[in-house]
């Protein structure tokens, strides 16, 4: 089995089978393969037959062989690969279905069949993707059992499937075991009735799916391929794989049909006859393009388009019998073929040729002697023996006398409806929509679980929001860490088991799986730098079931020191002074927060730069606390929506309850004196809060903003975020920040910005100034269509600089001097916004006028005047909505354009503050599509830009408002 799936050489459409027989482990040879023949006999003509019988295989037929050629011993070793046990007494086969999957599970429905028919029977079926049944029966296996696990434990028997149990044999069982174990009437190995639902509901339509699965249809061939397929109807599968399947050099014979259109009496006559195929063959005729040799008598279209498509159609069907005869004749003589060609291919894998150039002396001695190696091969024998078979009879069958008068005179059937190869569509609607229905009951079943263990798990402990302690970020990611993984790649542990490992601080092992003697390794590698190590480090390696059942605990973890011999501590301090010294240049240990950071920071009085540069060289850095900001850092950015961090600790046994997170995030940065916790405690938890306490909340956020790498995702999700609800301008406001600890000036702020803007990838950004392109549509917008191939949607990008009240005036003209150098760049005018209780109007006045000087146009962010209606109520700058200042603006034809202000704060979008002016002041559709179209007329965009919105709008409104 093993070998199937990780074989390269099997082909990907084989499904190959083994039936065994139940016969006493003592039995003598000659009485087993006695047994054998007679088994195969039965089977073949009895038990079978009647479903076999007038079935057309797409490539090849069901074909169960002895295990060797003579079977004169049903225990000797024999030629098959693909039998797990050549020893034991089987059957054996292999049936190639390709594009006709039809054909692999009408074989299953045999083996079942067989299975009925004969109880003493145990049978298997695999192809190259394994136990493809468990495949159908994916969302009814226990989850102990996959590709890894279930090799020799699948069986069909007595029309059931069986799966040996894993308490039987934990780790992969020998066949002949595994055998024992499903014959045994003292262990139920029968698959649950899930599983048998599974794939009773594949095979039940069998055998009248068989039946249904052929076509019939007229054709007009030549009277040698009447001849041929009247005697041997089955022949057709290996005419119409040789059509299809046709090369340059095949084509070749189509071009002169020497076979089936020339004869030593002159030309060949055409009679029409009706064959019967698999609709996947028909396909494969009627959709392929192919050019009538010229030698070959077509009808013209004006004698009606019935009769010109059985010409076709017969024609197509002559030169894939003609390219099939030609080329099978040719590898019968020569002994090449497929065969031939997989066998020098295993050649050049192994290294025969390396180094040689193809056609030189060498190589072409080398391949000489493989190929006469090959050609004296009981393989090429047997090869040569296959190729020929359809050969010879289809000279024997043209050796007998014909006329066209046999085809003469009989009603021909008609043709069947091959209105399944255009009308599809109800069927696969039909079989996606089940297996939506099987997904959407399996996570029903799961989620129902998964409630049930969270809910087991509350009972026994306070709430999360009581529990949750930002130490067990630390201690979680510490332990998976420290864990132990095997080949395949970092595991986390499982949920339910997390908790007791930060707890107790035991490894969890597996007793079955194969173990890291990580000890060991390490004392291999100390010993390699020179180092001893006696430290144990942690193993937390998970199987793959997380029942409790199935864990082992070791607790015998020793508390180990740390033994060093004079050279390793003396190479390890040397390596730690050069990084420090290498580092300590740059504005990276600026980055970390130490663990006395926050007395310095609380500290009236700040110490001289010489004393805080050797501080910061003795004051070691709070590992866990860098940590947890680093991680809290990212989970802001997720604005509470679904994310990595999140994810991460989630997977970990982390919950971060919505409620504390901003709570929690404030506890740690106060408590290391990044902020003082006590201004901000109070508002976090509210909804609606004062605009002075929304400040305090935006103190929070800043923090956060400090990276280039920050910044710059913060920038493309708000631009993607405002793609999806069809936004197609956008202002959006930045103050540029400075931060000496981070290295960031607000020039590379800037640059911070804009490289977020060009990382869009949901949608085209137009920035530059120049761009007025209007080559985009309004339809859902295609992902990553970097080759143009269709239109995407745009979002033009303006970019305001924002100069914040708390700012200086050196500072604030610092900023208008960057929008003049950031022109060209997307950047058209200068905001004035921040907390209005902060700073006074007249510290800006120089940098306003200045700005005005230099021709940037100015926007007010203020509250007093701001269309800003969520943002309005929420921050209680009025009793209710329907006091906003936007109805009286509105009445007077005032100009006005409705923003969001702040969405992750106030949780809102800019679709829902439309809406809500709708709703609350009477608004039709008309009116609120022209307060959108108004917007154009008040924005800092050129006139290039704004006409292109006017397009925009006036195709929309044709479309929307006809």
């Amino acid at each position: 089995m093993e070998e199937v799936r990780r074989n390269p050489r099997i082909p990907e459409d084989t499904v190959f089978y083994t039936i065994y027989p139940d016969l006493p482990p003592d039995s003598p040879p000659a009485e087993a393969a006695a047994t054998l023949r007679s088994l195969h006999l039965h089977l073949i003509h009895s038990v079978l037959a009647p479903h076999l019988r007038d079935y057309i295989w797409q490539h090849e037929p069901l074909h169960l062989s002895l295990p060797s050629s003579s079977a004169a011993s049903a225990t000797a070793t024999s030629h098959c690969p693909f039998c797990g046990s050549p020893s034991l007494p089987h059957l054996h086969g292999k049936t190639r279905f390709g594009d006709n999957l039809d054909d692999e599970w009408f074989v299953v429905f045999l083996l079942f069949e067989a299975s009925r028919a004969i109880p003493s029977l145990s049978a298997r079926a695999w192809d190259s993707d394994g136990e493809f049944l468990l495949i159908e029966a994916a969302f009814s296996l226990p989850r102990w059992l996959d590709p890894d696990t279930s090799t020799n434990r699948i069986f069909i028997r007595r029309g059931d499937l069986h799966i040996v149990p894993r308490d039987r044999f934990p780790s992969n069982p020998p066949l002949a075991a595994a055998l024992d174990v499903v014959r045994s009437e003292d262990i139920d190995t029968r698959a649950s009735d899930a599983v048998q639902a599974a794939i009773n509901w594949r095979i039940s339509r069998y055998p009248e799916r068989a039946r249904a699965n052929t076509h019939r249809v007229r054709v007009r061939v030549p009277l040698p391929v009447a001849q041929v397929l009247k005697h041997e109807p089955c022949l057709i599968s290996l005419a119409v794989e040789g059509f299809y399947d046709r090369d340059v050099d095949s084509m070749k014979h189509a071009a002169r049909m020497d076979k089936f259109l020339r004869s030593n009496g002159g030309g060949i006559e055409m009679v029409r006859v009706s064959v019967r195929m698999s609709r996947a063959m028909y396909a494969q005729l009627v959709q392929q393009n192919f050019q009538a040799p010229r030698c070959y008598p077509m009808p013209s279209r004006d004698e009606g388009a019935a009769a010109y498509m059985e010409a076709e159609l017969g024609m197509k069907i002559a030169c894939g019998f003609e390219m099939m005869y030609q080329e099978r004749r040719r590898a019968g003589e020569e002994g090449k073929g497929t065969t031939w060609e997989a066998f020098k291919r295993s050649l050049e894998n192994s290294g025969c040729f390396e180094g040689l150039l193809p056609g030189s002396k060498e190589y072409q001695r080398i391949m000489d002697g493989a190929f006469e190696y090959y050609k004296n091969s009981s393989l090429s024998s047997r090869t040569r023996e296959i190729m020929n078979a359809p050969v010879q009879r289809i000279d024997e069958i043209l050796s007998m006398p014909c006329s066209v008068d046999d085809f003469e005179g009989s009603e021909l059937p008609p043709n069947g409806d091959d209105s399944w190869l255009y009308n599809g569509e109800d069927e696969l609607n039909s079989a996606i929509l089940a297996r939506q229905k099987e997904m959407e009951i399996y996570e029903a079943e799961r989620k129902h679980r998964k409630d049930k263990r969270q809910k087991h798990a509350a009972d026994g402990s306070s709430s999360l929001s009581d529990d949750f302690n930002l130490g067990d970020i630390a201690e979680t990611m510490q332990a998976f860490v420290q864990k132990v993984s095997s080949f395949e790649g970092a595991e986390v542990p499982p949920n339910s088991l997390i908790s007791n490992q930060i707890v107790l601080g035991f490894a969890f092992r597996s007793s079955k799986a194969v173990e890291l003697d990580a000890d060991q390794f390490m004392k291999i590698m100390g010993s390699v730098v020179g180092e001893t190590h006696e430290e144990t480090v942690c193993d937390a390696d998970f199987a793959r079931d997380t029942s409790s059942s199935d864990m082992d605990f070791d607790d015998s973890e020793d508390e180990g020191g740390l033994a060093e011999d004079g050279n390793g501590d003396t190479f390890m301090q040397s390596y730690s002074d050069a990084l420090n010294k290498e580092l300590n240049d740059t504005t990276l240990k600026r980055s970390f927060i130490r663990a006395s950071q926050q007395h310095s920071n609380n500290s009236n009085e700040g110490p001289s730069n010489a004393a805080k540069d050797t501080d910061e060289e003795l004051t070691p850095v709070d590992v866990d606390v860098n940590l947890v900001k680093s991680f809290l850092d990212s989970f802001s950015s997720q604005q509470g929506l679904a994310g990595p961090t999140s994810n991460v600790l989630g997977l970990m046994g982390v919950k971060v309850p919505p409620d504390v997170k901003k709570m929690e995030l404030a506890k740690v940065l106060g408590g290391k004196g990044v902020i003082v916790f006590e201004d901000v405690a109070h508002v976090i938890m509210k909804n609606g809060r004062s605009l002075p306490e929304c400040f305090k909340l935006f103190d929070l956020y800043h923090i956060l903003t400090t990276d280039h790498e920050t910044v710059s995702r913060i920038t493309k999700e708000v631009v993607e975020d405002f793609a999806a609800e069809n936004v197609v301008y956008l202002e959006l406001r930045t103050t540029p920040k400075k931060n000496e600890a981070k290295g960031m000036t607000k020039q590379s702020y800037m640059k911070a910005v804009i490289d977020g803007l060009r990382a869009v990838d949901t949608v085209d950004v137009a920035l530059a100034n120049s761009d007025t392109s209007t080559d985009y549509c309004l339809e859902p917008l295609p992902i990553n269509d970097t080759q143009g191939r269709i239109k995407r949607k745009r979002i033009y990008i303006r970019l305001l600089l924002s100069i914040d009240r708390r700012e200086t005036t050196a500072s604030a003209m610092e900023t208008v001097d960057l929008a003049m150098e950031l022109k060209d760049a997307g950047v058209v005018g200068i905001d004035l916004s921040g907390n209005p209780v902060v700073g006074e109007w007249q510290t800006f006045i120089p940098a306003l006028k200045h700005a005005k000087q230099l021709g940037l146009p100015l926007t007010l962010h203020c509250a007093e005047i701001e269309i800003c209606l969520t943002s309005n109520v929420r921050t209680e700058r009025l009793h209710s909505i329907d006091d906003h200042h936007f109805v009286d603006l509105y009445n007077s034809k005032h100009p006005l354009a409705l923003c969001t202000d702040d969405c992750g704060l106030f949780s809102t979008t800019l679709s829902n503050e439309y809406h809500l002016a709708a709703s609350t002041f009477g608004l039709d559709k008309g009116q609120i599509f022209w307060l959108a179209r108004s917007a154009i007329e008040f924005v800092f965009a050129d006139n290039g830009v704004k006409e292109a919105l006017r397009n925009l709008f006036e195709a929309a409104e044709r479309k929307l408002m006809p």
